[in-house]
């Protein structure tokens, strides 16, 4: 797991929050632009709130992700299903010592879990990349474990897959053998021809 600064480049799916209403029930999904994004919370008086000033007081256009009451994490999948190996996101605490934790999970299953480090009121761009998931969960909790008191802001979430990275299917690792053995032999059959 690689942990940056640098916001998805080319992302397969993003959300600015732009089209958030006012107030949203917990558990209730907010859809946009093939991202799904709900806060989790066993307390029933949770919501989410378009623009808690303290929560992320620098957001990028006018809406952003805010939580009310704060007792659980904030849960984002691709719409339609699908995985994922970069993600990244403007995130701001109104805890000034607030950590930003991050799960990624992959059919259910937690395969990294990662404390970004301490996040200030005014927010900033946290990235994450070289894993594979199809679900990502983050919050800043005070109690510094998911289902505490959690005062997080998000914006511009980016979900990203990098088609250079990881290991390439059967079928392309088998184009590029046929390909180096189709180059071997014209040139096999090029210096043959010379001498």
């Amino acid at each position: 797991m690689v942990v940056g600064s640098t916001a998805v480049a080319s992302p397969i799916a993003a959300t600015g929050f732009e089209t958030l209403p006012s107030s949203l029930a917990a558990g209730t999904p907010y859809v946009d632009g093939g991202v799904s994004v709900q806060y989790i919370s066993s307390n029933p008086d949770d919501g989410i709130q378009n623009g808690v000033p303290y929560a992320l007081s620098n957001p990028d256009g006018t809406a952003w992700w805010g939580m009310i009451q704060n007792q659980g994490y904030t849960d984002a999948t691709l719409v339609g299903g699908g995985t994922f190996n970069s993600f990244s996101g403007l995130f701001g605490s109104e805890f000034q010592d607030g950590d930003l934790h991050v799960e990624f999970l992959l059919g259910g299953v937690e395969v990294a879990t990662v404390d970004a480090g301490p996040l200030s009121t005014t927010g900033q761009t946290v990235s994450f990349s070289n894993f594979t998931a199809d679900e990502v969960r983050f919050a800043s909790p005070l109690s510094g474990t998911f289902g505490g008191a959690d005062e997080l802001g998000a914006d511009d979430l980016a979900f990203g897959v990098d088609q250079m990275g990881g290991v390439p299917e059967p079928a392309t690792w088998a184009l590029m053998i046929l390909g180096f053995g189709g180059a071997g032999a014209l040139l096999r059959r090029r210096r043959l021809a010379v001498i």
